[in-house]
């Protein structure tokens, strides 16, 4: 199985500390495994489907949120048409105190 390393998203040619978007698959899709240096917040809306996380199996319906670490290894199966919201966070984003509230917004 090859797992590859996910690229930083980069805005103004400069990493992004934080990416979200949301996904709406009318057809069912398989990701294949991969990781990166973000941590990953999948917010699903509806649909079913099975995660994959450091070969650990999880399914999954609407309004569940999975929350996985940085560097771990991962891979989305959908099984049904589903919509999910997912958040990409730099971890020195959230353990560094020089960001001020107004940043965030």
């Amino acid at each position: 199985m090859e797992i590859r390393l996910e690229e930083n998203y980069r805005l103004n040619g400069t990493d992004s500390w934080i990416h979200c978007i949301q996904f709406d698959f009318k057809e069912c899709i398989n990701t294949p495994y991969h990781y990166h240096e973000y941590i990953e917040i999948l917010y699903f809306l509806e649909g079913e489907g099975n995660l994959l996380v450091n070969g650990k199996s999880m399914n999954f319906c609407g309004n569940n949120l999975f929350i996985i670490n940085s560097q771990r290894t991962h891979a989305l199966n959908l099984i049904k048409p589903s919509k999910y919201i997912c958040i990409k966070v730099m971890p020195d984003t959230l353990y560094s105190n020089e960001r001020f509230c107004d940043e965030f917004k």
